[in-house]
């Protein structure tokens, strides 16, 4: 298993949900693509409506 970094450019508008619920699902589809221990490394906020993200993620390899 090797660890690696996923980085998500993140932009919000009224029709894409609450943060949470965005990073819930991101979460969520990493795990379906076959990644583990998927945690949230850091948030940076770009602007008010832009985020970028880092995840820690395990991969099988």
């Amino acid at each position: 298993m090797k660890r690696k970094q996923l980085f998500v450019d993140l932009k919000i508008n009224r029709k894409t949900g609450q943060f949470s619920d965005l990073i819930r699902e991101m979460i969520q589809t990493f795990k379906e693509d076959g990644y583990t221990e998927v945690e949230v490394l850091q948030i940076v906020k770009i602007n008010s409506k832009e985020y970028f993200i880092i995840f820690n993620v395990m991969e099988n390899g």
